[in-house]
């Protein structure tokens, strides 16, 4: 299972949204003690990496292969369908 460069960046904007929004929070009710920054650091990273696990291992892939194409769907279509 190969990580994309969108799917590392979008977990870590959320990582990001995280921790600032815990800051706006606590420079809007003018408590700068009241989380510290180090364990807010910590589980947010950790969520953050449970998130992206739930992700990435249950992550359903679609099979349409489950789909059959009866013959006379297979039909060339004739000039009708194929514009000549």
């Amino acid at each position: 299972m190969k990580s994309t460069t969108k799917e590392i960046l979008f977990f870590l904007l959320i990582w990001v949204m995280i921790l600032l929004s815990n800051l706006v929070t606590q420079v809007i009710d003018g408590k700068t003690d009241s989380t510290p920054f180090v364990p807010l650091f910590f589980v947010s990273l950790v969520s953050v990496l449970i998130l992206y696990g739930v992700f990435k291992y249950a992550k359903i892939e679609e099979n349409f292969r489950l789909l059959e194409i009866t013959p006379e769907k297979k039909c060339d279509g004739g000039s009708y369908l194929t514009g000549q």
